[in-house]
């Protein structure tokens, strides 16, 4: 193998060695409020896996709740399951999860928002915030304002590095209504991707390789001429 040849090699060899990223699942408990199991217009103030704070006890709504709504109120075919989270009073429901806050790595968070059909009350809005332990990393406050009986998808999407505030706490995800307005909230999803390594990497490692094999390669040269 010529040089040349054992260059191009090594490159191949330096590119396919890096660690490829690709995104991975983290895990929520009851992420889509299967649990429990509901049957038809039946409801529980039990929400597995998450828990529900009342910022607003003056607010006369019916408190938040998980649900396995009557037809009408949704096109059935846009539940993902059986069972939706309704939320309002303004109560917050956020599950703390088993994950810390990496560096270098790229967190999106997805959820559906709905709103009921054949309801009095005038949208107030809602909150989505994914936090690390006391720091705020991502939030969307009523970005979206789906139509009656329908859903909509908050995407939001934070990237780390070595220097952010909050690294190695515990990642959590809030959800919150505003008022005693029916907010929502279904198909709850976290993921995580490590940030690919910069383009500029690449090139560094190229142009050192090159420079090894030119150094080598002059060695050869004059040991070619001591020799002679």
């Amino acid at each position: 193998m010529n040089n040349r040849s054992l260059l191009l090699f090594t490159v191949l060899l330096s590119v396919f060695a890096l660690p490829q990223t690709h995104a991975a699942t983290i895990n929520l408990q009851n992420a889509g409020f299967e649990i429990p199991y509901l049957e038809d217009n039946m409801s529980t103030f039990s929400i597995t896996g998450w828990n529900v704070t009342n910022i607003n006890s003056s607010d006369s709504g019916f408190g938040t709740h998980i649900e396995n709504p009557y037809f009408s109120s949704f096109y059935s075919n846009q539940i993902e399951g059986r069972n939706v989270l309704t939320a309002n009073r303004g109560e917050i429901v956020s599950q703390s999860i088993n994950e810390l806050l990496e560096s270098n790595s790229t967190y999106t968070l997805s959820v559906n928002i709905g709103s009921r059909g054949y309801s009095l009350d005038t949208w107030n809005g809602y909150r989505v915030q994914l936090w690390a332990d006391e720091t705020l990393l991502a939030e969307d406050d009523t970005s979206l304002v789906p139509q009656e009986r329908s859903f909509l998808t908050s995407v939001l999407m934070y990237t780390s590095s070595d220097s952010s505030e909050g690294l190695g706490g515990n990642l959590e995800v809030r959800l919150q209504s505003y008022s005693s307005v029916d907010v929502v909230f279904d198909n709850v999803s976290l993921e995580v991707t490590p940030v690919p390594i910069p383009a500029s990497i690449y090139l560094f490692m190229t142009g050192v390789i090159g420079l090894l094999f030119r150094v080598r390669r002059q060695k050869q040269e004059l040991r070619y001429y001591i020799n002679y």
